[in-house]
C-alpha cells in the first residue's frame, strides 16, 4: 500500500507517485476545464488531477457546486463523491484507474478533502 503524501492544505492528499515526484512518465498538468471534464475520457480527467489537487479547486465548495463542475459521480456515499480517472499509471500494460475522491463535511456540506485513491 502506498503512503499518502500531504500536498497543499491539510486535507488535500495524493499518492506519492502521482504528485511531486510522480514515477509516471506522463504529466497530469492539463488545466481544469469543467466542460472538458464532463465530456472527456478517463485519461483526459486524469490529466487534470494535478491542477485540481494542487490548486485546491474543490475545497470549500458545496455538493451542488461540485456536481455543476464535475457532473454526476461514478460512485458516492453520504459524505464522498468518487470520480474514476486515469492518471497515466499502467499495470501489466493496462491503465490502472483511480478515484478522485471528494469528501464533504457532514455539518457544513462543503468539501473538506480531495485525494486520489486506487
Amino acid at each position: 500500500m502506498e503512503k499518502l503524501a500531504r500536498v497543499g492544505p491539510p486535507r488535500l492528499r495524493c499518492h506519492n507517485f502521482l504528485c511531486n515526484g510522480r514515477r509516471s512518465a506522463e504529466k497530469n498538468d492539463l488545466p481544469f476545464d469543467s466542460e472538458l471534464w464532463k465530456t472527456g475520457d478517463l485519461r483526459t480527467k486524469g490529466k487534470m488531477t494535478d491542477n485540481i489537487l494542487n490548486d485546491s479547486l474543490l475545497i470549500g465548495k458545496t455538493k451542488t457546486e461540485i456536481l455543476d463542475l464535475l457532473g454526476e459521480p461514478d460512485q458516492q456515499t453520504e459524505t464522498r463523491l468518487h470520480y474514476t480517472v486515469d492518471p497515466g499509471i499502467k499495470y501489466m500494460g493496462e491503465p490502472w484507474t483511480y478515484w478522485l475522491s471528494v469528501e464533504m463535511d457532514s455539518l457544513s456540506g462543503k468539501v473538506k478533502g480531495v485525494w486520489l485513491m486506487d
